[in-house]
């Protein structure tokens, strides 16, 4: 169960077919060691149900605004916190923006923010990347979006790594080299040509940027040495998982 305290507290926050909150820092505890059985609580006079853990609790099948209103509670509860948050199917991507706009708002600081949505609407994509910038530590991003959809950064991120794992034309690795570490899985359709990695690769070491790291999943084994032809300086960290 949740105690309230004066110290800094890391909330995990994780929403799938229910939110699950809990303190600390591992991310896919146990929910087995349940205290109570669910019972029912009034959260800014909404009559919410819920289970306890040791040290977590679990709203069960909730309207989207009943979550933000808890997790808006327990933000203000513990106003020292900071936060990682996972959204799973079949979670709303207008919740996902509608969490991250109330963080943000609460300046409370994301530590990690996971998006593992498949088939996720592109509608809201924008709006919850734009909400990501200040995430400090990691951004996983895992959405099969349309091969029309871009997106251009409004600011640099400041996460220290970017995880995507399905990259189509929406992710340019261009317009993120202000993470330290980039892992693209990219699927076979890719149009980033050998041509294309060989002039990313010579601006990224011209470059002033904080980009040190860079895996991608799959590319032409063949090609690999047009990629890297004529690289002046190759003083940085490329992994090319061939297949």
């Amino acid at each position: 169960m949740l105690n309230q305290t004066s110290m800094p507290v890391h909330l995990v926050v994780d929403f799938a077919e229910d939110v699950y909150i809990h303190v600390g820092t591992d991310t896919k505890p146990s929910r087995s060691n349940v205290t109570d059985q669910a019972s029912d609580h009034i959260i800014g006079g909404e009559v919410m149900r819920m289970s306890f853990y040791p040290d977590g609790l679990t709203l069960q099948n909730e309207s989207l605004q009943n979550h933000l209103l808890l997790t808006a509670h327990l933000l203000d509860t513990y106003r020292k916190s900071t936060v990682s948050v996972e959204f799973c199917y079949p979670t709303q991507p207008a919740l996902a923006w509608e969490f991250m706009k109330m963080v943000n708002q609460r300046r409370v600081p994301v530590k990690s923010f996971s998006f593992l949505i498949y088939a996720a609407s592109s509608e809201f994509i924008p709006k919850i990347l734009d909400e990501c910038t200040e995430v400090t530590d990691l951004i996983w991003f895992n959405a099969m979006l349309p091969d029309n959809f871009f997106y251009t950064p409004p600011r640099p991120f400041k996460a220290t790594e970017f995880r995507v794992n399905i990259a189509t034309k929406w992710f340019d690795p261009q317009s993120f080299m202000s993470c330290r570490r980039i892992i693209l899985k990219i699927n076979r359709n890719s149009t980033w040509t050998a041509q294309w990695w060989n002039a990313f690769i010579q601006n990224w070491i011209d470059s002033d940027v904080a980009l040190e790291y860079l895996s991608c999943n799959h590319t032409e084994s063949s090609n690999f040495l047009e990629m890297i032809s004529g690289l002046s300086q190759p003083y940085v960290i490329i992994q090319f998982l061939l297949s």
